[in-house]
Formats: structure tokens, C-alpha cells, sequence
């Protein structure tokens, strides 16, 4: 998306790859008017941005809201959507499938952003159990696997799954249709992203939408 949006505006991109040193290089010796870092980046890494340019933009990612401009998610408000859904559809017990820890923003290991408000927003309601946290890795063997146990260990049934990215709605409608658990009328779902991997899932998934074309137009605005 964002080379679209460059093309566009008629500006010339390439790309940086890692070296075999693993530090980012490119394959000319022109110079960069900015870079738009997509993701998260040691600060090791950004470094190494420095030697092309100062004007650095990152997306997906905030490594110091002091020095850099970046455009994230607003978490906060995603999952609070959510958790506002399910409770007007009647949902009490709200499980998180997901990561509860992730690389954060300089790729050190933090607490991932939606299981922080998942637990803040439901510790503010005194509606928090903790046995209702799915923990797995953000794919779809690792879903599978943990939903599996989850249910093998005889927990109660939740009456919805925040699931924390697509990429674990695979294996968790497998594990549902396994145990004939029918979406949504025995169990709610709402995935995070809406990418295709919950729009073509049977069923379609409830999904929080990213925009990731708006957030490629604030990256470009900002450099």
C-alpha cells in the first residue's frame, strides 16, 4: 500500500535489506530523503537508519514517541470496542486467544497492547478471570493447539473469544468444529486485523478493522 501511495505522489522508493553483518544496507549510493520503517526495529537497527537520514517514520511501531513520528493501532480503543460488543450481545465471559507477551516497539519482550487493555478494560469492570487467558503464539498451529488443550482440560466454555489476530482464527474454528461448537450461536467471535483470513473463514468473522491504506497516508504526511 504504501508503494502505491508513493508512486502517486511521484517519489522514487527502495528498498533496505540486512546485510550479512545484519546491518540494513541498499544497493546504490544515492542519498534518502526519509525512510518509513514498517514494524519493529532493535536499537541497534534504527542506528543504522541514522547513516542514510534523519527524517525517519515509523509504522506499527513507536520507539520513542519523543524523537519519531509513528502511526499505531490505538489499541485502547479497538478493545474496548470489543468488550463493548460482547456485553451487548450478552457475553460475560470474554476470553483472549493470543499472545499475552510480544516483541514491543524496539523488538524487546512486552506485554502485548491488546491483552494489556483486554485485562485493564475487564479489571475496570471486575469482570477479569484469568482463566479465561488462552495464551498461544499468533498462528494458527499454536491456536489449535492451545484452544485444543483449553477445552481437553474441561474450562468452562467461553460465551466469546476476542481472538487477538487472524492468523489464529484457522485453528480456532477448527478446534470449534471439532467439539461442534457452533459460531456464533454457541460462541462469539471477534478477530483483530479483518484481513482475509476472517472475512473468508466459514463463518465470516467480526473482525476490527486496521485501515492499513489510511495509516500508509499518515506515514507518508509525516515524512
Amino acid at each position: 500500500v504504501l508503494d502505491e501511495i508513493c508512486f502517486e505522489k511521484r517519489w522514487t522508493t527502495v528498498m533496505l535489506f540486512r546485510n550479512d553483518q545484519g546491518h540494513f544496507v541498499k544497493n546504490d549510493d544515492l542519498p534518502l530523503d526519509g525512510i518509513v520503517a514498517i514494524g519493529r526495529f532493535t536499537q541497534e537497527e534504527i542506528a543504522d537508519f541514522h547513516r542514510y537520514t534523519e527524517n525517519i517514520v515509523f509504522l506499527d511501531s513507536s520507539p520513542d514517541e519523543e524523537k519519531y513520528c509513528s502511526i499505531v493501532p490505538n489499541y485502547h480503543l479497538a478493545v474496548r470496542q470489543v468488550l463493548d460488543c460482547f456485553w451487548r450481545h450478552g457475553y460475560r465471559n470474554a476470553a483472549y486467544l493470543g499472545s499475552v507477551y510480544t516483541f514491543g516497539a524496539t523488538k524487546q519482550l512486552a506485554m502485548d497492547p491488546r491483552f494489556y487493555y483486554y485485562k485493564n478494560s475487564l479489571l475496570a469492570r471486575d469482570a477479569y478471570d484469568p482463566g479465561l487467558v488462552i495464551d498461544c503464539e499468533m498462528n494458527s498451529a499454536s491456536s489449535y493447539a492451545a484452544m485444543k488443550a483449553y477445552l481437553e482440560g474441561g474450562k468452562k466454555i467461553p460465551d466469546a473469544i476476542f481472538a487477538a489476530s487472524d492468523v489464529v482464527a484457522p485453528g480456532l474454528l477448527r478446534v470449534l468444529r471439532e467439539y461442534r461448537l457452533r459460531v456464533p450461536e454457541d460462541i462469539g467471535i471477534i478477530t483483530f486485523n479483518n484481513t482475509s483470513l476472517s472475512q473468508l473463514a466459514e463463518p465470516p468473522l467480526s473482525s476490527v478493522e486496521v485501515f492499513l491504506r489510511e495509516n500508509a497516508d499518515a506515514a507518508a504526511i509525516c515524512l
